[in-house]
């Protein structure tokens, strides 16, 4: 079972854009910036991690997406096929806190 931890402190930015292409195609990128620390610990959970990082969280993480709509007039009427690539920069894995 999970501890609440105690005291934290979470501050992050997040931007993102979509932009359609034409009317087949349309991108989207975005990308995060996250920075959590634990201010106290409760009881039950591990003193020695307060002033560390959130486990779970990582600092910065991004996305971009490529999608194709069929046009309404073609025989791909109704087709929509995407793909995605995501990135997430290492995160802290801790089960003591």
């Amino acid at each position: 079972y999970f501890v609440n931890s105690g005291e934290e402190r979470a501050r992050g930015v997040e931007l993102s854009v979509d932009w359609k292409v034409n009317e087949m195609l349309s991108l989207n990128a975005g990308v995060m910036s996250f920075d959590g620390e634990l201010l106290s610990a409760s009881e039950g959970a591990s003193a020695g991690a307060v002033g560390q990082d959130l486990p779970r969280s990582p600092e910065q993480s991004g996305q971009i997406s490529v999608v194709f709509t069929g046009l309404k007039d073609s025989r791909f009427k109704g087709l929509r096929a995407g793909l995605t690539a995501s990135y997430k920069a290492s995160t802290p894995i801790r089960a003591n806190y």
